[in-house]
Protein backbone atom coordinates (compact mmCIF):
# COMPACT_ATOMS: atom_id res chain seq x y z
CA UNK A 1 0.00 0.00 0.00
CA UNK A 2 1.63 3.37 -0.64
CA UNK A 3 -0.12 4.85 2.59
CA UNK A 4 2.34 6.82 4.34
CA UNK A 5 2.22 7.75 7.98
CA UNK A 6 4.12 10.82 7.80
CA UNK A 7 7.02 10.15 9.72
CA UNK A 8 10.85 9.79 8.06
CA UNK A 9 11.72 10.75 4.06
CA UNK A 10 10.43 9.59 1.44
CA UNK A 11 12.26 10.56 -2.16
CA UNK A 12 9.47 9.88 -5.41
CA UNK A 13 10.57 8.03 -8.33
CA UNK A 14 8.12 6.05 -10.62
CA UNK A 15 9.88 5.98 -13.66
CA UNK A 16 13.63 5.18 -11.72
CA UNK A 17 13.89 1.41 -12.47
CA UNK A 18 16.06 -1.17 -11.20
CA UNK A 19 17.60 -3.91 -13.28
CA UNK A 20 14.88 -5.86 -12.67
CA UNK A 21 12.21 -3.38 -13.92
CA UNK A 22 11.07 -2.28 -10.20
CA UNK A 23 11.13 0.77 -9.08
CA UNK A 24 14.90 1.24 -7.82
CA UNK A 25 15.66 1.16 -4.15
CA UNK A 26 15.33 4.00 -2.58
CA UNK A 27 12.74 5.20 -4.26
CA UNK A 28 8.77 4.83 -3.58
CA UNK A 29 6.43 5.15 -6.52
CA UNK A 30 4.10 7.29 -4.88
CA UNK A 31 2.74 7.97 -1.50
CA UNK A 32 -0.66 8.90 -0.17
CA UNK A 33 -0.96 11.46 2.44
CA UNK A 34 -4.16 12.33 4.74
CA UNK A 35 -4.70 16.29 4.85
CA UNK A 36 -7.85 17.35 6.35
CA UNK A 37 -9.70 13.94 5.73
CA UNK A 38 -8.94 14.06 1.82
CA UNK A 39 -6.70 11.34 0.83
CA UNK A 40 -4.68 12.97 -1.51
CA UNK A 41 -2.18 10.60 -4.12
CA UNK A 42 0.90 11.82 -4.68
CA UNK A 43 3.24 10.27 -8.00
CA UNK A 44 7.29 10.63 -8.28
CA UNK A 45 8.29 11.04 -12.16
CA UNK A 46 11.57 12.46 -13.26
CA UNK A 47 11.69 14.24 -16.72
CA UNK A 48 14.21 13.33 -19.54
CA UNK A 49 16.22 16.83 -19.10
CA UNK A 50 16.85 16.05 -15.01
CA UNK A 51 17.51 12.18 -16.00
CA UNK A 52 20.20 13.07 -18.55
CA UNK A 53 21.65 15.89 -16.29
CA UNK A 54 22.14 13.62 -13.13
CA UNK A 55 25.73 12.24 -12.49
CA UNK A 56 26.76 9.35 -14.00
CA UNK A 57 27.94 7.76 -11.69
CA UNK A 58 25.04 8.12 -8.99
CA UNK A 59 23.10 6.75 -11.55
CA UNK A 60 24.44 3.37 -11.86
CA UNK A 61 22.10 0.46 -11.75
CA UNK A 62 19.43 2.83 -12.51
CA UNK A 63 17.60 3.22 -15.56
CA UNK A 64 14.93 6.42 -15.79
CA UNK A 65 12.02 5.43 -17.83
CA UNK A 66 9.99 8.05 -19.86
CA UNK A 67 7.04 9.09 -17.15
CA UNK A 68 4.49 8.03 -19.63
CA UNK A 69 5.49 4.34 -19.60
CA UNK A 70 4.61 4.23 -15.54
CA UNK A 71 2.27 7.03 -14.55
CA UNK A 72 -1.10 5.40 -15.65
CA UNK A 73 -0.29 2.83 -14.07
CA UNK A 74 0.71 4.85 -10.75
CA UNK A 75 -3.06 6.59 -11.14
CA UNK A 76 -5.21 4.09 -11.17
CA UNK A 77 -3.00 2.17 -7.85
CA UNK A 78 -3.74 5.71 -5.64
CA UNK A 79 -7.20 5.69 -6.64
CA UNK A 80 -7.41 1.82 -5.78
CA UNK A 81 -5.70 2.24 -2.23
CA UNK A 82 -8.45 5.27 -1.83
CA UNK A 83 -6.57 8.82 -3.16
CA UNK A 84 -9.55 11.24 -3.33
CA UNK A 85 -6.76 12.87 -5.06
CA UNK A 86 -4.15 12.74 -7.38
CA UNK A 87 -1.16 14.91 -8.35
CA UNK A 88 1.94 14.67 -10.34
CA UNK A 89 5.35 15.53 -8.54
CA UNK A 90 7.11 15.85 -11.82
CA UNK A 91 10.82 17.55 -12.78
CA UNK A 92 9.63 18.69 -16.14
CA UNK A 93 9.04 22.81 -17.08
CA UNK A 94 5.36 24.37 -17.19
CA UNK A 95 4.26 27.31 -18.73
CA UNK A 96 1.03 29.75 -17.88
CA UNK A 97 -0.77 30.64 -21.12
CA UNK A 98 -2.20 33.48 -18.70
CA UNK A 99 -5.63 31.92 -17.47
CA UNK A 100 -6.67 30.27 -20.67
CA UNK A 101 -4.35 27.05 -20.28
CA UNK A 102 -1.00 25.21 -19.51
CA UNK A 103 1.51 24.64 -21.61
CA UNK A 104 5.41 23.21 -21.89
CA UNK A 105 7.07 19.81 -21.27
CA UNK A 106 4.53 18.53 -18.82
CA UNK A 107 1.90 18.80 -21.40
CA UNK A 108 2.93 15.46 -23.49
CA UNK A 109 2.86 13.80 -19.85
CA UNK A 110 -1.18 14.90 -19.81
CA UNK A 111 -1.81 13.86 -23.23
CA UNK A 112 -1.19 10.24 -22.25
CA UNK A 113 -2.86 9.87 -18.74
CA UNK A 114 -6.45 10.70 -17.37
CA UNK A 115 -7.08 10.84 -13.54
CA UNK A 116 -5.12 13.80 -12.87
CA UNK A 117 -6.29 16.83 -10.69
CA UNK A 118 -3.15 19.00 -10.24
CA UNK A 119 0.60 19.05 -10.95
CA UNK A 120 3.76 19.97 -9.01
CA UNK A 121 6.68 20.56 -10.78
CA UNK A 122 10.55 20.91 -9.87
CA UNK A 123 11.27 23.41 -12.91
CA UNK A 124 10.71 26.63 -11.73
CA UNK A 125 8.50 28.76 -9.57
CA UNK A 126 5.09 30.01 -10.54
CA UNK A 127 1.40 28.73 -10.01
CA UNK A 128 -0.78 27.92 -13.45
CA UNK A 129 -4.24 27.61 -12.72
CA UNK A 130 -6.15 27.22 -16.46
CA UNK A 131 -7.51 24.52 -18.74
CA UNK A 132 -5.51 21.80 -20.52
CA UNK A 133 -7.99 19.96 -23.16
CA UNK A 134 -10.67 21.06 -21.69
CA UNK A 135 -10.05 19.85 -18.09
CA UNK A 136 -9.16 22.66 -15.32
CA UNK A 137 -6.00 21.72 -13.67
CA UNK A 138 -3.47 23.22 -11.14
CA UNK A 139 -0.15 23.69 -11.95
CA UNK A 140 2.07 24.75 -8.96
CA UNK A 141 5.93 24.99 -9.84
CA UNK A 142 7.90 24.69 -6.41
CA UNK A 143 11.07 24.39 -7.63
CA UNK A 144 11.36 21.67 -4.48
CA UNK A 145 12.81 18.68 -5.34
CA UNK A 146 10.83 15.50 -4.59
CA UNK A 147 12.44 14.42 -1.69
CA UNK A 148 11.18 17.69 0.07
CA UNK A 149 7.10 17.10 -0.77
CA UNK A 150 6.03 17.34 2.86
CA UNK A 151 7.88 21.02 2.39
CA UNK A 152 5.31 21.41 -0.16
CA UNK A 153 2.15 19.83 1.10
CA UNK A 154 2.49 21.51 4.39
CA UNK A 155 2.72 24.84 2.41
CA UNK A 156 -0.42 23.93 0.12
CA UNK A 157 -2.57 22.73 3.60
CA UNK A 158 -1.58 26.40 5.46
CA UNK A 159 -2.94 28.17 2.02
CA UNK A 160 -5.91 26.09 2.06
CA UNK A 161 -6.19 26.29 5.80
CA UNK A 162 -4.71 29.64 7.27
CA UNK A 163 -6.68 32.58 6.93
CA UNK A 164 -3.58 35.56 6.32
CA UNK A 165 -5.60 38.10 7.04
CA UNK A 166 -6.07 37.20 11.22
CA UNK A 167 -3.32 34.55 10.81
CA UNK A 168 -5.76 32.13 12.68
CA UNK A 169 -7.29 28.73 10.83
CA UNK A 170 -10.29 28.75 8.49
CA UNK A 171 -13.23 27.26 10.63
Amino acid sequence: SPKHGGSGYITLGANVLAADGQVAKPFKPSIILSRNGVDVGIIGLCGSKEAAAANVANMAGYTVVPPEQVAQKNIDEVRKYGAQVVILLVSMESKSLGQDGVQGEITGLLDKVHGVDGVITTANTSIVTGTYKGKRITVVSTGIGCDNIDIVMNELDALANIDFTTREEKE
